[in-house]
């Protein structure tokens, strides 16, 4: 475990020192600590017969950064040891790894991106998931990725606009009974209208997903694209195109032939988008949907989108929320969404929204995303929603998610916030499903510009197939102390 680790962390900085020759001067080190003691009344989350017990966690890491004309590298590491009073033989490590480098080779023509994680995730979402990775519920694996690909853009003066992207991955986890090694190469091909066509803009683009593993899955599409300006800030759009597959299974039947689409796109401002479309794609009614409005005092999106995924990227595409701390307050937005705020900075630490399970395979996923914020002087509040629903192609299994959260953060004093969390998940698969909430209060306070310290309390119920009705609980209290050097 902790030779894939070392390997994977090795590749991304390897990756980094061979992209420049005068990086070595700019590096910014920061040796990082954390340690909590915690106690629980349900450690393995028992509905009867229940044992309680104090759990040390303790994370020693470091943090990498650099910033310069040719190269962003920014590396996070932490090494997490859990220690159980009531079993030290129950005592664990883990590794937490978020890690991506962007190498100008070319300037903004050729980029070389690479990516590496490693983090625990549940095997089944319908098992016994708890608040946290101190629960013993033997449904918690480890998943290391990798990425890595170049990039190239060149632009034809103000007519067009040329790019192709290219990308291995890699994934591998410590629980071969479900997820196993998996390779995949992805391929993205675009031409695109420049600045001469902004009333009638165009376009079209390739793209390939291919599985290297045992599966052997290719995945292709093929889709040209128009826009009509009929007025100043809004656009009629229009898209048409193929897609294809070299599998005989039902499943990957469903998602061959033609597609097509009729949207319209409105930019009243620089701070509200609205882009809706309908169509045909996958053997059914397709649509799509993004609406993000942003003022001084709220921040407000709502997303449904329908994609083929594989495996590593549903994996990848668990963050279904970027979580930014704006001034120490909590704002979470759809992944890939703008900052709430230029002031606001992203959290590596993200909530995840799970998928069903972990196994290898394609999926067709539908899912719904929104998000809202207010800002009111010292308050933040922050409701989000996921609704989701995913078919495997080749064993044609279904899964469904529903997750709604909420936030609310009280500044108390310059130095110390208040925080109140909760949140309610449903998995259900074709077999199985589960119930969860949890409601957590947490005070954090600021002990200097390198320190902080935080006490949390949090209440969890939940129930699953595999115990019937009966639901078993958890009462927590921690004491948390972070540092870096």
């Amino acid at each position: 475990m902790l030779k894939t680790a070392a390997s994977t962390l090795i590749l991304t900085l390897f990756g980094a020192s061979s992209s420049t020759t005068a990086f070595a001067a700019e590096w910014r080190f920061e040796p990082k600590f954390g340690v909590s003691e915690r106690y629980t009344d349900n450690i393995a989350l028992q509905a009867s017969g229940q044992q309680a017990s104090f759990v040390t966690e303790v994370i020693p890491g470091f943090s990498l950064l650099r910033r310069s004309a040719g190269m962003d590298l920014s590396v996070d590491y932490g090494l997490h040891g859990t220690l159980y009073s009531h079993d030290p033989g129950q005592n664990t490590k883990s590794n937490q790894l978020a890690s991506q480098l962007y190498a100008r080779v070319l300037g903004e023509n050729l980029v070389i991106s690479s990516s590496a994680t490693i983090n625990q995730h549940n095997i089944n979402e319908v098992g016994k998931v708890g608040v946290g990775s101190y629960n013993l519920t033997n449904n918690r694996t480890e998943i290391r990725s990798f990425t890595i690909g170049p990039s190239w853009q060149n632009r034809f003066g103000e007519y067009a606009q040329f790019n192709i992207k290219g990308q291995v991955r890699t994934s591998e986890s410590d629980n071969n009974a479900t997820f196993s090694t998996s390779h995949n190469t992805n391929l993205l091909v675009k031409l695109t209208s420049g600045t001469e066509f902004n009333k009638t803009p165009w376009g079209i683009s390739y793209r390939l997903q291919r599985d290297d593993s045992t599966s052997k899955v290719r995945i292709s599409s093929l889709v040209a694209n128009a826009g009509y300006q009929i007025a100043p800030k809004t656009r009629l759009v229009a898209s048409v195109g193929q897609d294809e597959n070299d599998q005989s299974s039902a499943g990957f039947d469903k998602i061959k032939g033609n597609n097509w689409s009729l949207g319209l796109t409105w930019n009243p401002s620089q701070r509200s988008r609205f882009e809706a479309s309908a169509g045909r794609r996958y053997g059914n009614t397709s649509y799509a949907l993004n609406l993000t409005n942003r003022s001084a005092k709220t921040f407000w999106t709502l997303r449904y989108a329908e994609n083929v995924t594989d495996s590593v990227s549903q994996l990848s595409a668990q963050a279904a929320y970027d979580t930014y701390r704006c001034n120490l307050s909590t704002v979470r937005v759809p992944a890939g969404s703008a900052p709430p705020d230029s002031s606001c900075v992203l959290d590596t630490y993200a909530s995840l929204v799970p998928a069903s399970s972990i196994t290898n395979g394609f999926y067709v996923e539908k899912a719904w995303s929104g998000a809202l914020s207010l800002l009111l002087n010292e308050h933040t509040f922050t409701a989000t929603l996921n609704q989701g629903r995913s078919e495997e192609l080749t064993l044609g299994t279904n899964g469904s998610r529903y997750t709604l959260g909420g936030i609310w953060d009280l500044r108390l004093s310059p130095r110390m916030l208040s925080t109140v969390n909760f949140s309610t998940t449903q998995v259900t698969s074709s077999v199985a499903s589960s119930d969860n909430w949890t409601m957590s209060w947490a005070l954090t306070r600021r002990l200097s510009n390198k320190a902080t310290g935080t006490i949390e309390v949090h209440h969890f119920e939940g129930n699953n197939s595999d115990s019937g009705t009966e639901v078993y609980k958890e009462n927590s209290a921690s004491a948390w102390l972070n540092m870096s050097f």
